[in-house]
């Protein structure tokens, strides 16, 4: 399921780190430097602003794989929500901010 699970005299620890490798890899972001934030507060979404994306699958795989990750990072909870709302008719910036919360 992509949970590593480790005990130690303090408890159970669960984490995802070699999901979060495995999707940065997949991305080609393994390299890339982390963001401050997953997406910038005053950053507008909009349903029609931006182009349209050309494969829109990939923005429905790069959100599903990020839903998944909100079970062990809360933190992206809101952003991932808020990208679902475009994942019918997914633009550019939508994709940026996706690829930003990675």
């Amino acid at each position: 399921m992509g949970f590593e699970i480790s005990r130690s005299p303090s408890g159970i620890v669960l984490n995802q780190q070699k999901y979060c490798l495995d999707l940065f890899s997949n991305s080609g972001l393994l390299a890339c430097k982390p963001a401050s934030s997953p997406m910038e507060p005053s950053y507008p979404l909009s349903e029609s602003e931006g182009s349209l994306l050309l494969n829109p699958g990939e923005y429905r795989r790069l959100i599903g794989r990020l839903l998944y990750l909100t079970h062990a990072r809360l933190d992206i909870s809101f952003v991932v929500h808020k990208l679902i709302q475009f994942i019918s008719n997914p633009r550019e910036p939508h994709m940026t901010i996706g690829l930003r919360v990675l």
